[in-house]
C-alpha cells in the first residue's frame, strides 16, 4: 500500500503542483518557471515521505475503532463506516500538515523553498495553527469519501 501511494504521488505529482498553482490563480507568467519539469516535483519529497505516517495513523484508528466497535456488537458494514471515519479523522493530524506544507512549497515563494524552511516559515508566522489552515475542507472531503467507501468494500 505504502509503495504504491509512492508511486502514485511520484507519477501524478506535476498535475498535483498544475492544481496547486491553479488554485491560487498564479498568472502564467509566474506560473512558467514552477512548471519546468525540476520545479514541477517542488514539495514531493515531503509528500512521499508524509504518506508511511498517514497510512499508519489511518489504519491503526481504523483498526482499533473496528476491534471497539466489535465489542459492542455492531453491525459488520456499519463499523467498517465509524472505522473508515475514524481513520480518516485520525489520519489529518498529519496529512493536513503535509498538505500545507507541500502546497507552500509547490508555490516557491520565498522562504518556502524546503520542507524546513517552511515549517519554520509557517511556524514563526502563523504558529501551530498555520499547519492546519485546511483542516475542515479536508475532513469535509474525506470522512465522506472513507466512511462509505469501508462500509461497501
Amino acid at each position: 500500500g505504502i509503495s504504491a501511494g509512492a508511486v502514485k504521488t511520484l507519477a501524478f505529482y506535476p498535475l498535483d503542483t498544475l492544481t496547486t498553482l491553479s488554485e491560487v490563480r498564479v498568472a502564467k507568467a509566474a506560473a512558467a518557471p514552477l512548471l519546468r519539469l525540476q520545479n514541477s516535483y517542488a514539495g514531493c519529497v515531503l509528500a512521499v515521505v508524509g504518506i508511511v505516517p498517514y497510512a499508519l495513523l489511518f489504519h491503526t484508528a481504523f483498526y482499533l475503532c473496528e476491534v471497539l466497535l466489535a465489542r459492542f456488537a455492531v453491525p459488520g458494514a456499519l463499523a467498517k463506516v465509524c472505522a473508515g471515519t475514524c481513520g480518516a479523522v485520525a489520519a489529518t493530524a498529519v496529512g493536513v500538515p503535509v498538505e500545507c506544507l507541500k502546497h507552500r512549497i509547490q508555490l516557491q515563494a520565498k522562504g518556502y523553498t524546503t520542507p524546513a524552511m517552511a515549517l519554520a516559515s509557517t511556524l514563526r508566522a502563523e504558529g501551530i495553527r498555520g499547519l492546519y489552515r485546511g483542516l475542515g475542507s479536508t475532513l469535509a472531503r474525506n470522512v465522506p469519501y472513507n466512511a462509505p467507501h469501508f462500509g461497501l468494500f
